[in-house]
Parts: structure tokens; C-alpha cells; sequence
């Protein structure tokens, strides 16, 4: 008896193991597709938004922006403090400073990091950026740790990555010049609305090219 319950109790235990990896295979298949249906129909509306006021693509200006100083009035100050920054502040101080510093800690034992510090970098980087309509900035763990993984290990990565993004970005506006038309124009809206939604430009490159496609047999099909 004692060699038979021996003998189950190690058979079914990788049989228990297969069972909640399977579990945990099913689980996160099921969140990539609510999430993918998520991306899809929010991709979906905003190509059924332009078809419906294709005006709206005549508006987007491509290239640098002027820079000006904008008028803050108290009212502004005032809904700004109300609902953003009261709402906003547990988040950016849990992620943008504690997790920061935890993460940091970890990944280069031996250095001290203050919160102090973090916490009036991100500080000043809002005060200053505000005044020149610019998006609010924070310290994420996340990309610090997507930098390290990929062996960023100091400011430098920082910069190199700031260098590519603004190659890529004046690309990308050269790109946009050289369309002729308005069809164009509307497949490159989808391919870059698809690449940013999917986090993947191989699929905004597929959707884009499907698009043109349909259009194409569409064309040929109605006189």
C-alpha cells in the first residue's frame, strides 16, 4: 500500500503541474484575445470616424510645431489640480518614484537613490513642460526595466534611444510629403493607427496592405 500511494502521489503530481500550466496557458491566451478584440474594434472605429469626416485628415499638419508659450489661467489651474493632479498622484508616486527607486536598488545594488531626487525631477520636468503645452512626464519602472534588459546601463541608452526617435520621426515626415493623394494618406493613417494600437508594424504593414486590397477590388466591382 505504502509503495502503491507512493506511486500516485508521484504520478499525479506532474499531472497537477500540467494541469495549472495548462490553466495558466488558457488564462493568458483568453487576456491577449479580449485584448486584441480590444485594440480591433478601437482600430475599427477610428477608420469608420474618418471615413465619416474625412475632413479631419486635411487638418493633421505633419512637422515640428511652433513653440509658444501658453496662457494658464486660474480656472485651468484650478480644474487641472482638481482633476488631475489629485487623481494622478498615487499613481505617479507609486511608480514614478517608489518603484523606481526599488527597482533601481535592485538592479544596481551598492548605489544609493534618493526619492527625494526622483520625485523633483518629475517635478520640474511638468512645471517646465506646462508652460509649453507639452504632455506630462514621469519616471516609468517600466521602461527602466525594458532599457536594463536590453543592456542599458547608464544615461547614453537614453539619449541613443531620443537620437532614433527623432530619425525615425523626420523619416517619417519626409514620407508623408510624398503622398499624392488622399488614398494614400488614409493607408498610411491605418498602417501607423494599427502599428501604434498592435504594438507591432508588421501588422500595421498587413492591414494596411488588406486595406488597399479591399479598396482596390471594391474599385472594380462597382462601375
Amino acid at each position: 500500500m505504502a509503495g502503491f500511494s507512493a506511486y500516485t502521489s508521484c504520478s499525479a503530481a506532474p499531472y497537477g503541474l500540467s494541469l495549472r500550466a495548462a490553466s495558466g496557458a488558457n488564462k493568458h491566451g483568453t487576456e491577449v484575445k479580449k485584448e486584441i478584440k480590444v485594440r480591433l474594434m478601437l482600430t475599427k472605429k477610428g477608420i469608420v470616424g474618418i471615413q465619416r469626416r474625412p475632413k479631419v485628415v486635411n487638418n493633421i499638419k505633419f512637422g515640428p510645431s511652433v513653440m509658444e508659450v501658453v496662457k494658464i489661467h486660474g480656472h485651468s489651474w484650478k480644474e487641472g489640480f482638481i482633476k488631475g493632479t489629485i487623481p494622478q498622484l498615487p499613481l505617479s508616486v507609486l511608480n514614478s518614484v517608489i518603484a523606481v527607486c526599488k527597482l533601481l536598488s535592485d538592479l544596481f545594488p551598492g548605489r544609493e537613490f534618493s526619492a527625494t531626487s526622483v520625485s523633483v525631477t518629475v517635478g520640474l520636468m511638468n512645471l517646465v513642460g506646462c508652460w509649453f503645452d507639452a504632455m506630462p512626464c514621469c519616471h516609468g519602472a517600466g521602461g527602466l526595466a525594458g532599457q536594463y534588459k536590453f543592456g542599458g546601463r547608464s544615461g547614453g541608452c537614453v539619449a541613443i534611444l531620443g537620437a532614433a526617435k527623432l530619425i525615425l520621426g523626420i523619416e517619417l515626415a519626409m514620407t508623408c510629403r510624398d503622398m499624392n493623394s488622399k488614398e494614400e494618406s488614409f493607408f498610411m493613417l491605418i498602417c501607423a493607427a494599427v502599428s501604434v494600437v498592435g504594438s507591432s508594424a508588421a501588422l500595421g504593414f498587413v492591414c494596411g496592405i488588406l486595406v488597399h486590397v479591399l479598396l482596390k477590388l471594391r474599385a472594380l466591382c462597382v462601375p
